[in-house]
């Protein structure tokens, strides 16, 4: 969190606490330093030719790593024939735009795990991996929006990753399109509303079903739609579902609608500040 001012016994933060905090509890205040404005731009990485070696038997063949980062971003670069393309911990307030992966199977696209405000926007990946992209542990308000996956593999991997959005995403789809991944000793497979909006997948599901997880409580799906004409969801406990395969969603990207009204917002309390 990011205190803005304090007054004797109250700090004030710039953003919300995202559960519950009780003096009964007591929590421990610490501080952390991040390297800031760091960025990383029009960059091509291709690992050589060679099959996957399989999963948790990877070599190791990954792209970026991103860690103790804060305000920072990775623009316009791809990555070629990896295990997985680019991994994020202990890092926060990072936007990823024009990611591209190509080539040929691996482990991960991009793993977001143990970071806080991660936007990742206007990607491609390619190539096919497991999970395709994932939230993983600890991964808390980030935004995959506005891609495609040919073969979507949406994970949630355990690890109490919550709040998290996949959005206005296009894809093939599968038996996982969504999903919780990970070993079950990391479960449950997500904390509370991750949010699945806006989701077109596309391809022959011959009975209908497109994903499960039993312990991803509260999330929600809106507008999620297939080329089958039920979609069977195996999902909970307590999921919100809306325009289950019913196209046409009246707001394409719900980051980007929430943007707007927080710019919008901001800009009339500027201009009544200014009276």
């Amino acid at each position: 969190m990011t205190i803005v001012r304090s007054e004797p016994g109250v700090l004030y933060t710039k953003e919300p606490l995202l559960h519950d905090l009780r003096p009964e509890w007591k929590p421990l205040l610490s501080s952390v330093s991040f390297m800031e404005y760091v960025g990383i731009e029009n960059l091509r990485i291709e690992f050589p030719e060679s099959e996957y070696a399989g999963h948790h038997l990877e070599e190791g063949f990954n792209g970026l790593y991103l860690t103790d980062l804060s305000h920072s971003w990775v623009r316009d670069v791809s990555i070629h024939n990896s295990d997985t393309a680019l991994l994020t911990t202990n890092s926060r307030n990072i936007s990823i735009d024009g990611f591209i992966t190509t080539g040929r199977e691996g482990h991960h696209s991009v793993w977001l795990g143990d970071v806080y405000g991660v936007l990742t926007t206007n990607f491609r990946f390619e190539a096919d991996s497991r999970h395709n992209p994932s939230f993983n542990t600890k991964s808390r308000l980030s935004v995959f929006s506005g891609g495609t996956i040919p073969r979507a593999h949406l994970d949630q991997h355990g690890g109490l990753n919550h709040q998290n959005l996949f959005d206005d995403i296009g894809g093939g789809a599968s038996r996982s399109s969504i999903t919780c991944g990970g070993s079950p000793y990391w479960n449950p497979g997500a904390g509370l509303y991750n949010t699945f909006w806006n989701i077109r997948l596309s391809g022959r599901l011959s009975d209908g079903y497109i994903g499960s997880c039993s312990d991803a409580a509260e999330a929600r799906i809106v507008g999620l739609t297939a080329g089958s004409s039920e979609l069977v969801l195996r999902y909970g406990p307590a999921t919100y579902v809306e325009g289950l395969n019913r196209p046409g969603i009246a707001v394409r990207s719900l980051y980007r609608y929430q943007l707007a009204r927080r710019l919008a917002a901001q800009q009339t309390a500027a201009e009544n500040e200014g009276h």
